[in-house]
């Protein structure tokens, strides 16, 4: 168990101090900026254009990033050949892998939360009030999806190469 945390904490550091994270968020941002100044342009229901237009623009920005970050947990320590170094210690496989995953699902987490914050700022700018229920499990479920594509990711970076 101690060493699945570790293990788990050091993919999350890992995926943090990535390069792509801070563009992420500079793109949740964008993203929902841009949602914000489109939905003026509608003749009727404000709301509805903001809100599609922004998930629209989280599921692309969250499913590309599920998929690449979950390929390069597995990857970068096959090319640095760090794995060897990893796996050896007493921890096995699969305790290495679903502690890969556990990283990299509380980060997805966190960059959902983060795009759910820049959202609900964005609607009480607009006068939209709270996000209701729909909204909320929608986003709820977006979450989700990244999370199913952060773990396809993952089993593809398991694939061997030819």
């Amino acid at each position: 168990m101690n060493a699945w945390w570790q293990l788990s904490k050091e993919s999350f550091l890992m995926l943090r101090r990535d390069r792509i994270f801070l563009p992420i968020v500079i793109a949740g941002f964008a993203i929902a900026s841009f949602s914000n100044l489109a939905s003026g342009w509608g003749i009727e229901s404000f709301e509805k254009i903001l809100f599609d237009l922004g998930l629209v623009g989280f599921r692309l920005t969250g499913s590309v990033v599920a998929i690449l970050w979950g390929v390069r947990l597995v990857t970068d320590p096959l090319q640095d050949r760090s794995i060897e170094l990893r796996i050896a210690t007493p921890t096995s496989r699969p305790v290495w892998l679903l502690s890969r995953y556990t990283g990299l699902a509380v980060c997805l987490v966190m960059t959902g939360v983060i795009f759910a914050s820049f959202w609900q700022i964005l609607m009480l700018m607009n006068k939209f009030g709270a996000m209701n229920n729909l909204q909320a499990w929608s986003l709820g479920m977006l979450l989700f999806e990244w999370l199913t594509l952060g773990a396809i990711g993952l089993l593809l970076g398991t694939v061997p190469r030819i």
